[in-house]
Formats: C-alpha cells, sequence, structure tokens
C-alpha cells in the first residue's frame, strides 16, 4: 500500500515538473487582425488550456501580404488558420495536414457598392481587392464558375473598405462578420455575393500544421488541437466574457462592444455549436471541395486526399509481428465459423456505412441547392413554423423589408411585420391553415421597417417534416404594391371613360332623334306640295327636288345614327340567342312597301345560327336600302340570298344582297366599309356599310363587297355557320 502511494506521489511530482518547466514553445498564425474571428484562441490562452497541455502559445496577427501556408511551411509558426483553400496546397504538392475545420460554413463574401451585384458586372468594371494565395479561393472560383477567366480581371492584393467607398477598386472580398456592420454604420448601401450562391459552400478558418510536426510531434498536435477546440467551445458559450477580453488586450483593430458583438454573433451562426461538433471535419464533403478546385483547373483531379487529414491514433506497424505469429494466425482463421461470422456482420457494416455517406452527401447537395436557390431568388422568402416563429430570411427579404436576417430569426413576425388592422383578421385564417395542413395563396399588406406598407402577393408550401424540429412553413412572396397602385389608376381611368362613352352615346342618341323629327316633317311637307308640281316654274320645281333629296338624306343619317348607337350598345353588351337566319330575312323583307322590288333566295332548309338578332337585321336593312339607292332597273330585282359555304376548315353563312347599279371600282372596294367614306362624294352620310362590318365582325365574321354580272355588286356578309347541324 504504501509502495503504492509513493509510486502516485512520485507521477503527480513528474508530471507537475513537466508542467513547469519542460513546456513546449509553439507559434500560431492567424489569418487576420486580432478580433472575435479567433476567439476560441484567446479563450484556450487566458484559461490554460495550452498550459495545462505543456504549451507556451505566442498568436501572431495576420495582414493583408501575410500567407498562412507560408508561415507554416517556411517554418515561422508551427500552427495556422487557412481556409478551404488548404486543400489545394495540398493538392498542389505542400506538405500540409489538415486539423480541424473550425467554421463549417464560410464567412467570406465579395462586397460591392452602386448597381454592381453580380460577378459578370463586377469582372468589367474595375480592380477587384481579393488576398494573395489560396485565401480567396472560393471567391476567385466564383468567376470561373460564371465563365470568367482569372486572367481577364484585375486582381489587387490590396485594398480595404476606404478604397472600395473610394472607388479606386470595385469589390474586395470581406468577412460577413465585419465589413457588412462597418457599410451599415456609414448608412452605405452594398451588395454581399456569397460562395454558397454558386455552389462554394466551403469550410473556413481551418486549423492546420506542417507534415513534419505532426510526424515528429504528434503529441505536441494532438494537445493544441484538443486545447483550441476546448478554447472555442469556452468562446462561443461565453460571447461577452471574450468580448471583454479582446476590448482589454487584444483590440489592435480598436472595435467597439457592438460591432464584436455583431462579428460574435454571425461567427457563432456559420459555426453552429448547438448542432454541429466544433472541428467536424467530413472527408466527402473536402473531397466534394477538392473536385470543385479541379473543375477548373486548380488541382490535379486525379490526386487523392490520403494524408491531408489528421490521424491522431495511427495504427503501429505489426508486419513483424504478425510474421512471428503466424502459426497463430493460421489456428485463428481455423475458426472459420466465428470469422465468417464476423466477416459478414463487417460486410454489412460497411454497405450501412457507405449507404449513410451517400444519404449524407445527397442530403448537403439538397440543402447547398436548397440555400442558393432560396438566398438568389428574385422574390421575398420567409421560412416560419408554428407559433409564426421566423427561422429563414433571405436577401431579397432583407431589401425589401429593411429587417436583417438577425434581426428576426426567432421573433414572432405578428410582432413587427403584420399591420394592426389585418392582425385580428390573419391570425384565425393562418391558424386554420396551420391546422389543415392548407398551402394558401393569399394577398394582405405587410410593413417594412421604416413603417411603409406595402402589399404582398403570398404563395406558401410546407417544407417536408423533421422528427427533430417542429415542421416549416415555405412563403415566397411578390411585391405587386405598384402594380396594384396602377390597376387602381387604370379602374379609375376606364370608369372615366366609360362615363365619358355613356355621354357621347347619349348625345348622339338625342341628337339622331332630334334630327329624325325635322327629317320627317320635311318630307311630309314636301309631300303636300307634289300636287302643286304642274303649277309651279322649273326652277321651282327643281329647288323642290333638292330640297326632298337632302330630306331624304338627313332621314338615312337619322336612321344610322340610330343604328349606330344601337349597334355600339350591343357591342358592349352582346345578346345573342339562338336564331334562324332563314326567318329573319323573312322578316327584314316583309318590311318594304310592295313597289320595292325585292326577291328573296333560301336554301330549302332551316339556317340556325347563335347571334344578335338586333345587329343582324340591321345589317340587312343597310344593305337593302343601300341596293335600293343604286339600282337603276326597276324591272329587275335586287336579290337577296343566303347560302352555306365551306372551305377546309370551316362552314360559312353567307348572306347577299346584288344589284345591278353602277357598281364599285376594285380599289374602293374596302374603302366603301369605312365610316363616313362615300363614293358619291357629300351625297352619302357614309355610315350605313361601316355598321354592317362591325357587326359582321362582331360575330366572327367580315362584310366585302363582289362584282355582279353583267353590272352592279354584290354586298356580302359571312358569318361562321359552327352552330348549325349537318345536312
Amino acid at each position: 500500500m504504501t509502495r503504492i502511494w509513493m509510486r502516485g506521489w512520485v507521477v503527480l511530482f513528474c508530471l507537475s515538473a513537466h508542467t513547469a518547466f519542460a513546456q513546449t514553445a509553439v507559434t500560431m498564425q492567424l489569418r487576420w487582425q486580432h478580433q472575435f474571428q479567433f476567439a476560441g484562441y484567446y479563450a484556450a490562452l487566458r484559461n490554460g488550456y495550452y498550459k495545462d497541455a505543456g504549451l507556451d502559445v505566442t498568436l501572431k496577427e495576420g495582414g493583408l501580404n501575410i500567407s498562412t501556408v507560408e508561415e507554416v511551411l517556411q517554418g515561422r509558426a508551427q500552427f495556422g488558420v487557412s481556409n478551404a483553400g488548404l486543400v489545394k496546397a495540398f493538392l498542389n504538392g505542400q506538405p500540409v495536414v489538415m486539423l480541424a475545420p473550425i467554421i463549417q460554413h464560410s464567412p467570406q463574401i465579395l462586397l460591392s457598392l452602386g448597381q454592381l451585384s453580380n460577378p459578370a458586372d463586377i469582372a468589367k468594371a474595375g480592380a477587384i481587392g481579393l488576398q494573395p494565395g489560396d485565401e480567396s479561393v472560393d471567391l476567385k472560383a466564383i468567376f470561373i464558375n460564371e465563365g470568367i477567366a482569372l486572367n481577364k480581371l484585375n486582381i489587387v492584393s490590396k485594398g480595404g473598405l476606404e478604397d472600395l467607398v473610394a472607388g479606386r477598386i470595385v469589390a474586395m472580398s470581406g468577412y460577413l462578420s465585419n465589413e457588412p456592420f462597418w457599410l451599415k454604420a456609414r448608412g452605405i448601401e452594398y451588395h454581399i455575393i456569397k460562395p454558397e450562391y454558386y455552389g462554394m459552400d466551403f469550410y473556413s478558418d481551418v486549423l492546420f500544421t506542417h507534415q513534419s510536426m505532426e510526424m515528429n510531434h504528434p503529441d505536441v498536435v494532438a494537445s493544441f488541437r484538443a486545447a483550441t477546440l476546448k478554447g472555442w467551445e469556452y468562446a462561443l458559450s461565453h460571447q461577452e466574457e471574450i468580448i471583454d477580453l479582446i476590448l482589454t488586450r487584444y483590440n489592435t483593430q480598436g472595435k467597439n462592444r457592438e460591432q464584436l458583438s455583431f462579428e460574435a454573433n454571425a461567427i457563432a451562426n456559420l459555426v453552429s455549436p448547438s448542432l454541429i461538433q466544433i472541428g467536424y471535419s467530413n472527408p466527402h464533403r473536402w473531397q466534394h471541395i477538392a473536385n470543385t478546385f479541379a473543375r477548373f483547373d486548380f488541382v490535379d483531379k486525379d490526386k487523392s486526399l490520403d494524408g491531408f487529414f489528421y490521424q491522431p491514433n495511427k495504427s503501429k506497424d505489426f508486419s513483424m509481428t504478425y510474421y512471428k505469429f503466424g502459426i497463430a494466425l493460421i489456428l485463428i482463421v481455423m475458426a472459420s465459423g466465428v470469422a465468417l461470422y464476423i466477416y459478414f456482420i463487417n460486410r454489412r457494416l460497411q454497405q450501412a456505412a457507405k449507404l449513410q455517406l451517400l444519404g449524407e452527401e445527397l442530403l448537403r447537395k439538397s440543402e447547398m441547392r436548397y440555400r442558393v436557390f432560396f438566398e438568389t431568388a428574385p422574390f421575398v422568402g420567409v421560412v416560419w413554423r408554428e407559433g409564426y416563429i421566423i427561422t429563414d430570411w433571405n436577401h431579397r427579404a432583407e431589401e425589401v423589408f429593411g429587417f436583417k436576417r438577425n434581426e428576426v430569426l426567432g421573433k414572432n413576425y405578428f410582432e413587427f411585420f403584420i399591420p394592426e388592422a389585418e392582425k385580428q383578421i390573419l391570425e384565425p385564417k393562418l391558424a386554420v391553415m396551420m391546422q389543415d395542413n392548407n398551402r394558401p395563396h393569399a394577398i394582405h399588406h405587410n410593413l417594412t421597417r421604416d413603417g411603409q406598407l406595402l402589399t404582398i402577393e403570398w404563395f406558401n408550401a410546407w417544407l417536408p417534416e423533421s422528427t427533430e424540429q417542429p415542421q416549416e412553413m415555405l412563403s415566397f412572396g411578390l411585391d405587386i404594391t405598384e402594380r396594384c397602385k396602377s390597376d387602381a389608376r387604370l379602374k379609375q381611368v376606364l370608369e372615366e371613360l366609360e362615363k365619358s362613352e355613356s355621354d357621347q352615346r347619349m348625345l348622339l342618341s338625342v341628337a339622331s332623334h332630334e334630327f329624325r323629327t325635322p327629317a320627317a316633317m320635311i318630307k311630309t311637307s314636301l309631300d303636300s306640295l307634289a300636287f302643286l308640281k304642274h303649277q309651279i316654274s322649273p326652277d321651282v320645281a327643281l329647288r323642290l327636288e333638292n330640297i326632298s333629296k337632302a330630306s331624304q338624306r338627313l332621314n338615312r343619317l337619322a336612321n344610322n345614327l340610330i343604328s349606330f348607337d344601337r349597334v355600339h350598345e350591343h357591342a358592349l353588351k352582346p345578346k345573342k340567342q339562338m336564331l334562324d337566319l332563314a326567318m329573319l330575312a323573312k322578316g327584314v323583307i316583309a318590311k318594304y312597301p310592295k313597289d320595292v322590288n325585292l326577291q328573296l333566295n333560301l336554301p330549302p332548309y332551316a339556317l340556325p345560327y347563335e347571334g344578335d338578332g338586333v345587329l343582324l337585321r340591321i345589317a340587312l336593312h343597310n344593305l337593302i336600302d343601300n341596293a335600293i339607292r343604286y339600282h337603276l332597273p326597276v324591272d329587275i330585282p335586287i336579290f337577296v340570298s343566303l347560302e352555306v359555304v365551306h372551305d377546309t376548315v370551316n362552314r360559312w353563312i353567307e348572306i347577299r344582297v346584288a344589284d345591278q347599279g353602277e357598281g364599285v371600282d376594285d380599289a374602293k372596294k374596302d374603302a366603301i366599309f369605312q365610316r363616313f367614306y362615300s363614293t358619291k362624294g357629300s351625297q352619302s352620310d357614309g355610315l350605313g356599310l361601316s355598321i354592317v362590318r362591325s357587326i359582321a365582325q362582331s360575330h366572327g365574321g367580315n362584310a366585302f363587297a363582289l362584282d355582279n354580272e353583267p353590272q352592279g355588286v354584290i354586298m356580302v356578309i359571312k358569318l361562321c355557320f359552327d352552330v348549325s347541324e349537318k345536312h
């Protein structure tokens, strides 16, 4: 018992002596100047995690012209922090070993101002500030992915926010946790281009070392890695405490607490310690990154990643032992039953592992595609769950409503997003939608950050259910505020036009009826003077004849104006019904006096047609009146006929009125159907035939003129006969 006690004290003394007197000095090269981005290293140093591991750690600041890979390769530092470009360095022959990716999703972004919001415009605009070496490799990959060769870009290694604002560079690399805060504080509008929008969802802030360091000092590497990850766990769960530490000891950039808090929140979201173990590395994701670089000819696509990943527990070489105990292995093989059982079990486990890895890869690709689509969508994107809690908010939503993503995540959107007047109406509808699992399309008002009221058209869809989280609703919205205003203005204009048109039609109707009354009185007076025809001088008789003709023209004008008014009224409000065109034509002919020589020719069957009887009667009357005016021989009738004709597609009904007057020149056959056109100059009102064509066209047909034999003209109304039955 005494010996065991003594041995314990000896071991304890040795460990204490190792801690107190045998600390190994190592240097850690940071990517940039001191800020919360390196909080885990500060925490490990301040809390003594490195010291407890027997390490004396020095932290070196980075800068614009400092490559962490070069610092480690040249021996000026034993450890460094790089980005996903570390795999490019490895595949290009650099002896580096990846120890742990601290940040799961790269915070690196491309910043631009003004109208430059896509890689193509930025490439043409001017100088682009990117970090040297592999530090901005995922940003460079954006341009190559868009078909823009790097040698076509004006890339400069110097350039900061002041250069961007001054216009000396048109875009620059930045961090989501840093530069946007500075621009926002100055009220400068900016654009963010994320690599993940273009399929470049890489790791960032990757802890690494030299291969010789891992080979010759494995205990130091393992101790440094473990202490660092422990420091990061502490830093992310004690953010305010670490911010105090930075302000006190590491604030070389002169940041204030608000800036550091902004950065801490952004870094925590990118590390996601509540979802993913800090330092977790997926070999398949690294292979995807390597394949991306190979696709852009950054690296050799056939080179393996063997040796890139840190393996803290490498297997020892037991080859000699296996040789010496060959007989024992033969005896083990003889236990075939057990061995086969183990073999099949292992095979199943391997297959299961492969399927799991494949599933993880497919899930990662699916998630990446969703993120790219969601973030680059041209419409507002909001994801929310029960309780109206927002769980995602895309870039377009930030632009339209003015609220940043980190400001709304976890909040109930009824608190800031919905107008007070709509809350009581909208909440019951949403509750029913959640309960019944509906996906309604809706239009309602939403508030912007500055209190502006927008009209948004929303399209909703349920996201796939998860056993770990409540089901979420994906809502895409279109800002239709201006469209609604335009629709309202258009509606007002149409109402005003309709009222004006109604007033004009009323005036036309009144005027035409007022014309008709004096015209009838003049005609009656002239008829009463007819018995004096032989008692007055030729000069007076000629004047009376001219007055009679003018009276007839005035009467026709009044009738045509009334017809025009009725045509317009029916065109606005068509009253179609099934008609028998043969009976309609007989009714029109019957209204003419017996001394008007009309002959009606009809087919030996009914002609059912769906149309407006009032308008079709007006059209036929106008054709007959026109024929009466121009028909010359009294002993030859005016022929009115209805015929069914065919073409390659449809059957048609043709209503024909044929006179034997002077005829119409070919050059004028179409013009006579234009309003106010007349072949007789001032002797016609020029409305009758234009009314006929308007009626025909309102029924999907047309009106035109043909030559008659031996003289005269045939006026035709052609109607599509698509409702008749076959004969």
